[in-house]
């Protein structure tokens, strides 16, 4: 049995994966996909570093090597399928392939903020992007990878759901390959192993519990407070995000309507992009869609005489600041005539936090805002499967689950235990680097205190991009 570690050209992953196959006592074979995603020479310092960590337990390396006849034949078949996947929406192949469909219509709608996306608004160069991804992981598989495979291999890679790990993925399924998935830890520091996907939430569940119940002091350490504080100042430590700050460049000019009543149902809504390619890895338990939740809870509240307000996760527009699911929203809505209703789009300037006070009780469909509405002592459920609602009392899977639950809103003990567990998961866990005192996007520092870039020119191209982002004062393009 060996490991198959992959290295691409994101510093994240690079790094995790990379310290994890240094510290591992398995046989390993380092496949260095470095440029498959893009090819911007990786640094020196990254190169020498890589190097030395490799040959420093005898491992194999296999390298992809871009072939300038396999770009030509690429960029034709890339013509080709971006024609028939622009005419032919309701097909669910690309060039015959369902995995193939399912690997870029993941990450297209990424960059759309919907995954229920128009085929005809897609641009050419969004899909070549990720289209010759996966046919550059594709050669690399039928020429280097098919003949070191064996049964009992295992792929070892980060997140797995950009289109690179995500064709290894489905090569380890059809070769029947074990995989292992890590994703960042509770710092950039840790990383963490998940037992089936980071994007399926029940082994969240497991992991916290499993955790807690392992580490039953740090539920109340420094760093589980701190933690909290953060999330509910809109901090959040894990995605290393600031939504207290969030900016959009398309706001609403029209001030946003105001709520003439208390008492109200407040749903918040997720982003719909935030899942896996692969099928197995998510989790469909409780309500599919937060479409029908919506329309549920609409009619759940007319019949109670309630009002309701609907706040749209400000990740729901695309890159390019549109949001194609208005009309979606606008239909689900509308299912209920005369009903007491305010909605928040995710272009409307105004704070999430700043609705919960007046709140009767809080519905979610998987966000993690229900972890700051608990924290808050407000009523909250969760009609899918969000990371926080291990407990089966804090889920509606239901119309009759969710009538029950607004009917009667209380404050649950598991409230408590909950908010602390989860925290102290999120703050404390994860696996703890070798070789890696910091990991970001630009790269990295050693224990050693070496900091090492991760593209030639990462430095100066990152000063540059900062002064024109403070000039300019829009926030940071998301990666699509």
């Amino acid at each position: 049995m060996k490991q198959l570690i992959i290295l691409n050209s994101k510093a994240k992953s690079f790094a995790y994966c990379l310290d994890y196959g240094a510290t591992s006592n398995e046989n390993k074979v380092y496949l260095d996909l470095t440029r498959v995603e893009r090819f911007r020479p990786i640094s020196f310092k990254r190169r020498q570093l890589q190097r030395k960590l490799i040959e420093r337990d005898s491992s194999a390396l296999e390298t992809f090597h871009k072939s300038p006849l396999f770009e030509i034949i690429c960029i034709v078949r890339c013509v080709k399928a971006f024609i028939y996947f622009k005419n032919n929406p309701e097909d669910k192949t690309i060039l015959g392939s369902q995995e193939r469909f399912r690997v870029l219509q993941c990450r297209i709608s990424a960059y759309m903020g919907s995954r229920f996306f128009d085929h005809s608004e897609v641009r050419f160069r969004t899909f070549y992007k990720h289209f010759s991804v996966n046919q550059r992981v594709e050669y690399f598989i039928k020429n280097n990878l098919v003949s070191i495979v064996k049964s009992e291999d295992e792929i070892v890679l980060y997140n797995g759901r950009e289109p690179l790990e995500a064709t290894l993925i489905f090569f380890a399924k059809q070769s029947r390959l074990s995989v292992k998935i890590l994703e960042r830890g509770s710092s950039n520091s840790r990383y963490q192993l998940f037992p089936k996907s980071p994007h399926f939430h029940p082994d969240w569940w497991k992991l916290i519990r499993e955790y807690n119940e392992a580490n039953p002091t740090d539920s109340a350490n420094q760093a589980t407070d701190t933690y909290i504080k953060n999330r509910l100042s809109g901090y959040d430590t894990y995605f290393e995000e600031d939504w207290s700050q969030k900016k959009i460049s398309t706001l609403d000019s029209s001030k946003p309507d105001k709520v003439d009543q208390k008492n109200y149902v407040l749903f918040y809504t997720s982003s719909t992009t935030e899942y896996s390619p692969v099928p197995e890895y998510n989790c469909d338990l409780g309500y599919k869609t937060q479409f029908q939740v919506v329309i549920d809870l609409i009619s759940i509240c007319h019949s109670m005489s309630l009002p309701i307000v609907i706040r749209r996760h400000p990740n729901s527009l695309g890159v390019d600041g549109v949001d194609r699911e208005e009309g979606m929203w606008k239909q689900a809505i509308e299912s209920t005539p005369n009903a007491h209703l305010v909605y928040y789009g995710p272009k409307v300037p105004l704070s999430s936090y700043s609705l919960i006070k007046d709140s009767r009780c809080i519905v979610v469909w998987k966000s993690s805002i229900g972890f700051e509405t608990m924290a808050l002592g407000k009523p909250t459920i969760a009609t899918a499967t969000a990371k926080w609602s291990w407990f089966p009392s804090l889920r509606a899977w239901s119309k009759n689950d969710l009538y029950k639950f607004i009917s009667s809103p209380v404050l649950l003990n598991e409230y408590k235990e909950v908010v602390r567990e989860f925290a102290g998961f999120m703050a404390n866990s994860g696996t703890k680097t070798t070789f890696f005192a910091e990991i970001s996007k630009w790269g990295f520092t050693t224990t050693e205190g070496d900091k090492v870039y991760n593209f030639i020119g990462e430095r100066i191209g990152r000063k540059i991009d900062s002064i024109t982002l403070k000039w300019s004062g829009k926030s940071r393009r998301r990666n699509a």
